[in-house]
């Protein structure tokens, strides 16, 4: 609902009809509006204005397909039980968003395209197209139900949802990189801190040594000294 709420608070730019180029570049300037606030929501995935867009104008085009078999099958059920409601996004758009225009077509016959007041350019219709049936008019087709309609915007809420869980686990996996990796710089850190301690010991340990026979060096000279001052005294 980010989506629709963002277009209904911009719904005077986005109906201006005129086709100047401040008129579209205001109106793209609202969709990159709308569109850095979704991906300001969810910057694991970002859209580009176009896309949303265009997301926008599948929203409205199954919107306006659910209304009209809506009104179907309220005249089909001759005031007995009603259908099924339209889903909260679909009703948000046909009661909120589309004018009556666009849902009813003009007088005369004329099924009016979006485009007549600026949610798409001209080359881009989102109306069932004249030789195309409506998904309730085709031949062997079985009606479907606004529910039975996936709602196109738990699908982006759920998309949404899995890539900022993916963005987390991601991000959980880097931080363990990080600490096995600080782990085993510690680990190689204490091993050199014990190679270091381990030559200092024996290093003191052969210096100890040298000294010790130093003095066993020096204990012979002075016997050997002492013997040949007594053979002199003799």
């Amino acid at each position: 609902m980010v989506l629709l709420n963002h277009y209904e608070e911009k719904l005077d730019t986005f109906r201006n009809e005129g086709n100047s180029a401040l008129v579209l570049r205001s109106q793209r300037g609202e969709w990159e509006a709308i569109a850095n606030t979704i991906n300001a929501a969810n910057p694991a995935i970002v859209r580009t204005w176009d896309e949303v867009r265009k997301k926008f104008n599948n929203l409205a085009t199954q919107a306006k397909s659910l209304h009209a078999q809506y009104k179907g099958d309220l005249v089909a059920t001759g005031g007995g039980c009603p259908p099924e409601e339209l889903p909260s996004w679909a009703a948000f758009i046909v009661e909120r968003i589309l004018p009556p225009v666009i849902l009813e077509g003009l007088d005369g016959g004329f099924e009016s395209d979006m485009d007549v007041w600026g949610i798409v350019p001209a080359e881009v219709s989102v109306s069932t197209p004249s030789d195309t049936p409506a998904p309730s008019q085709r031949p062997g087709a079985r009606k479907l139900s606004p529910k039975e309609v996936l709602d196109a915007a738990t699908i982006d809420a759920l998309a949404m949802e899995k890539a900022k869980y993916a963005a987390e686990v991601e991000k959980l996996r880097a931080e363990t990189d990080k600490l096995r990796a600080e782990a085993e710089t510690d680990k190689l850190r204490a091993k050199a801190e014990t190679d270091k301690l381990r030559a200092e010991a024996d290093k003191l340990h052969a210096e100890t040594e040298i000294i010790q026979l130093q003095k066993e060096l020096l204990k012979y000279d002075i016997q050997d000294r002492q013997r040949q001052s007594d053979q002199w005294n003799v």
